[in-house]
């Protein structure tokens, strides 16, 4: 068994120990682990049966899919990063090849510190300000979607990715054995 892990802490503390001695019991079984960053490696893990993989990016996906503009700002209108006035829990949207997708959960924003004043700009204000610079410049947005698919050709092209795991199960003997 390969347990594949998105989750943890780039500098342990008392929880992520807790958290991780926690999950020890369960994780003695597996005979190798996959974490998304090198420093999320937790010390409690034998590190020569880890593999550090970034997640993998399916461009076919429906969530990877192009969309446009309208369904762009209707997203983030649901989500609450654009204010349309309307306070919604959940919505749903089809998206161009038909496919429904829900939204049930707004954005939130949190901060360190003293709490903001009304003249506190938010990181959410200033997300959606960008947001809207993108939107509002046709240029723009195409280069910066051109400039991430060239970055995920380049970095994360399934081959690489493919042959990282076939290593794995290669090393550690992994493979099932003929009958």
């Amino acid at each position: 068994m390969v347990w594949r892990c998105h989750a943890g802490i780039d500098t342990a503390n008392r929880q992520s120990d807790l958290a991780w001695s926690f999950l020890e019991p369960w994780l003695a079984r597996a005979q190798a682990f996959v974490f998304s960053r090198f420093s999320v490696l937790p010390d409690q893990l034998y590190h020569g049966r880890c593999l550090v993989q970034p997640p993998s990016i399916d461009p076919f996906s429906p969530k990877n899919q192009d969309l446009d503009a309208p369904t762009v700002q209707a997203i983030l209108r649901c989500i609450g990063v654009l204010d349309d006035g309307d306070r919604r829990d959940a919505c749903a949207l089809n998206l161009k090849d038909g496919t429904r997708i829900h939204i049930r959960r707004r954005a939130e924003s949190l901060r360190e510190g003293p709490p903001p004043t009304v003249d506190t700009p938010s990181v959410l204000d200033a997300f959606a300000g960008a947001l809207r610079q993108v939107l509002a410049n046709a240029p723009l947005a195409r280069r910066l979607g051109e400039n991430g698919r060239r970055r995920v050709a380049r970095n994360y092209p399934g081959s690489n990715i493919l042959a990282r795991y076939a290593d794995l199960v290669e090393r550690l003997d992994l493979a099932p054995s003929a009958a």
